[in-house]
C-alpha cells in the first residue's frame, strides 16, 4: 500500500513523502505529507491522523514528534501517519478551507471521493490506503480556534460489544487520568454529518479508532502535545507495539455520554466559570452572557452532573451557540 502513496519504506526503517492530491488554480500543487515508520517485528498497523481540520495543529506537532521518537529496529507492526490531514485548510488558518467550492468539512466527508472535490480527494487518500489497512486508528483533535478541549472520544456502535471494548480498551491504555467521552451517533448527529468522520468511518470497517481532544485557540500546547505523545506510546504499549511500563498517573480517568452544550437564547460576551476536567452538580452555574453594557443577561447551567471536556475560547457569543461540553458522568 505505500507504493500507492508514492513512499517505499522496508522493514526497520522510515520513510517520508507528500502525495500530490490536486492543484489550486493557478497550478499549485496540493500533496498530503505521509510519514511510514515499518518495525522489524510483526505486530499490527497503526494509522494516525492528525490536522483533520486546518485551525487544530496539535496532532500536526504530536504525530511528528511519535514518529520522530519511534525507533524501527524496537517497533513490532507498522505507524502510517498523516501528520497535516488538511493542507488545504492549514494554508486558509480555517477550520475548513474557504478554497473548496462546497467548503467542506473534511472531517464530514469520509470516505471521500477519489473523483471529487479536493477535501474529498483528501479523506479518499487518507481513508483507503491508510485507515483500510489499519488494525487500529488514532485521530488528533483540539477546539480550533473557538474552544479548547481535553478529553478522549469514543464510539458507542450499537451491537457491536466487542469494538465497544476495544475503544474503551485503547482510552484507557492511553490513560493520563484524561476524562473519556463515549459519543452514540444520533439520528440529529447523522443530519450534521458526523457519519462522515474518519473515526466513525473506520468503526465501519470494524477498525477500532480513538480520537483525542487535547488543546485548542489554534496554537501548539506543549502540554497536550507531551500528553498525546505520552498517551499514544502507552497505546502501543498496550498493542504490543512497543515495550517497556506504560505512564501512568494517580488521576482517575472519568467517563462521561450523552455530552451536551447549554446555549444560550441571548447575543452578548460569554464568561464562563468552570474549567476543564471540573465536575459539576446538575443545574450548577457554567457561565453567563453579558450585554454591551456588561449587564449579566442570561446565566447558563450543567445540564446533569457533569465532567468539562470543553470550554469556549472566544468571548464574542450569540444565540445557540456553543459553550461549555458537559460530559453526563456514568456511575
Amino acid at each position: 500500500m505505500f507504493e500507492d502513496l508514492g513512499i517505499k519504506c522496508s522493514r526497520g526503517s522510515k520513510a517520508t513523502s507528500r502525495h500530490p492530491i490536486g492543484e489550486l488554480r493557478d497550478g499549485t500543487v496540493v500533496a498530503l505529507p505521509v510519514r511510514v515508520v515499518r518495525g522489524t517485528g510483526d505486530g499490527p498497523t497503526l494509522c494516525l491522523t492528525g490536522t483533520i481540520h486546518g485551525d487544530e495543529p496539535n496532532g500536526l506537532a504530536s504525530i511528528n514528534r511519535i514518529c520522530d521518537q519511534l525507533n524501527p529496529t524496537q517497533l513490532a507492526g507498522t505507524v502510517v501517519a498523516f501528520p497535516l490531514a488538511n493542507p488545504f485548510a492549514f494554508i486558509t488558518k480555517g477550520r475548513i478551507s474557504s478554497l473548496d467550492y462546497e467548503r467542506l468539512n473534511l472531517n464530514r466527508v469520509f470516505p471521500g471521493n477519489a473523483e471529487g472535490l479536493i477535501s474529498q480527494r483528501l479523506a479518499a487518500t487518507i481513508f483507503e490506503q491508510g485507515i483500510r489497512h489499519a488494525n487500529y486508528h488514532i485521530d488528533y483533535h483540539e477546539g480550533g480556534y473557538d474552544f479548547i478541549a481535553k478529553y478522549l472520544l469514543i464510539h458507542e456502535r450499537e451491537g457491536d460489544s466487542d469494538l465497544n471494548e476495544q475503544h474503551l480498551r485503547l482510552a484507557k491504555a492511553f490513560g493520563l487520568g484524561i476524562p473519556i467521552n463515549i459519543s452514540r451517533l444520533t439520528a440529529h448527529s447523522l443530519t450534521l454529518g458526523f457519519g462522515g468522520t474518519a473515526s466513525w468511518q473506520a468503526n465501519q470497517l470494524g477498525i477500532p479508532s480513538l480520537c483525542n481532544e487535547l488543546g485548542g485557540a489554534g496554537r501548539v500546547w506543549p502540554e497536550h502535545v507531551e500528553t498525546a505523545v505520552t498517551g499514544t506510546l502507552n497505546v502501543m504499549k498496550d498493542l504490543g507495539m512497543l515495550t517497556g511500563e506504560k505512564v501512568e498517573v494517580a488521576t482517575p480517568q472519568l467517563i462521561g455520554t450523552d455530552s451536551k452544550w447549554p446555549r444560550p437564547t441571548r447575543g452578548g460576551w460569554w464568561e464562563q466559570v468552570v474549567e476543564l476536567g471540573q465536575v459539576v452538580a446538575e443545574g450548577e452555574k457554567v457561565g453567563h452572557v453579558r450585554n454591551a453594557f456588561g449587564e449579566i443577561i442570561e446565566e447558563l447551567h450543567a445540564p446533569h452532573r457533569a465532567v468539562i471536556f470543553d470550554i469556549r475560547n472566544t468571548a464574542a457569543i450569540m444565540t445557540g451557540e456553543w459553550t461549555v461540553n458537559c460530559g453526563k458522568l456514568v456511575g
